[in-house]
């Protein structure tokens, strides 16, 4: 009878370390859970996807002809609106900077650093990111070539399975290369690639791209000349800024495209309001219809105004993908953004069966 009471509290101990034992069991199995599906929710998704590829050299250092310093006037741009692109949470977005030692230095420094990794919900990282750099981040040489081989070989191959959806490669440069002549980028690009995989061309790669952008910011009269020879080389032309004006101009945060920005959005809630009155029987069709129109009319007065080629590539999409509707009236926009180097218009013509 004296050894009840122990066997009970022994019991009763054991209980207690089972119950711990499996709080602890849930708890852990809850973390894991939870960092699987946040993981999931990070996971790279068939959606737009872009790289954003920034300086981090000592030329970003500089100023421009007005006396404002690059990094500072880029920040303050980008502190409100990431590029003119009106990125989503859903939208697979990368930042890459670049700026170090040039290969044949010796040093085992890396010329460029995927700071953000490809994937969605990313853009306030990325933003934070480039919003942090202070003046005492920036050193070493414009590495932009191996950058630039480095960003379309790495998006390529991880969204080459996205096929139809966006991709753009955009990046912000406050020099030319100093590691290699202009005569080298498009060889030093085609290596690149060849050690990933043999088989991929670089047609192919750009040819996937929907936008390769190349920003030059605050760069002397030699250096534009270097990097438009080295664009050159592989079809493509860059877009120079010489102060904070022609800056914001090149991002599209003036007014205008604000403007633009605000009938995009009118237009968005119309169409999707258009598509979805076929399925929604508590939508009218003709007022659906109607508000349509008046969108529509009223962002093409935007766009005519602001002459953007975004603008007319939109115009054209929206066209395109209407029910029934006549290709020709699509296919004039498409024409008018193509014309003025949109590469998505371009592509999309070809699609049609259309030249020029």
């Amino acid at each position: 009878m004296s050894d009840q009471p122990t066997k009970f509290k022994k019991f009763v101990a054991f209980i207690s370390d089972l119950k711990s034992i499996l709080s602890f069991v849930i708890l852990v199995s809850g973390f894991v859970g939870y960092q699987f599906f946040k993981k999931d929710n990070n996971a790279l998704k068939p959606a737009p996807s872009y790289e954003i590829v920034f300086d981090r050299s000592s030329a970003m250092a500089g100023n421009f002809e007005d006396g404002t310093p690059i990094l500072t006037a880029v920040q303050e741009i980008l502190r409100d609106e990431f590029l003119p692109l009106n990125f989503t949470a859903n939208d697979n977005v990368a930042l890459r900077f670049f700026g170090g030692a040039c290969p044949e230095s010796g040093t085992s420094e890396a010329p460029d650093e995927l700071a953000v990794k490809l994937g969605p919900n990313r853009l306030d990282e990325l933003r934070q990111k480039v919003l942090s750099l202070k003046p005492g981040d920036l050193h070493g040489e414009v590495t932009l070539t191996q950058a630039v081989a480095n960003a379309i070989s790495h998006l390529y191959f991880e969204t080459s399975q996205f096929k139809g959806e966006d991709k753009g490669v955009y990046i912000f440069a406050a020099g030319s290369c100093a590691c290699f002549t202009p005569d080298q980028f498009r060889a030093t690009i085609e290596t690149r690639l060849a050690k990933t995989n043999g088989s991929i061309k670089l047609k192919d790669v750009l040819s996937d791209l929907s936008g390769l952008r190349v920003l030059g910011v605050g760069l002397s009269d030699v250096d534009k000349a270097n990097l438009l020879q080295a664009l050159t080389t592989i079809d493509q032309t860059p877009d120079f800024a010489d102060n904070s004006s022609e800056l914001r101009q090149l991002l599209g945060t003036n007014d205008e495209i604000k403007s633009f920005r605000k009938y995009k959005k009118i237009l968005d809630d119309a169409e999707r309001l258009y598509f979805e009155s076929d399925s929604l029987k508590s939508i009218d069709r003709n007022l659906a219809n109607q508000k349509y129109n008046e969108a529509l009319s009223k962002f093409t007065i935007a766009a005519e105004d602001g002459g953007m080629r975004r603008a007319f590539y939109y115009i054209g999409l929206i066209l395109d993908r209407t029910p029934n509707a006549d290709k020709s009236e699509a296919i004039k926009y498409y024409r008018k953004a193509a014309d003025m180097g949109d590469p998505r218009a371009t592509k999309r013509l070809g699609e049609l069966g259309v030249s020029g």
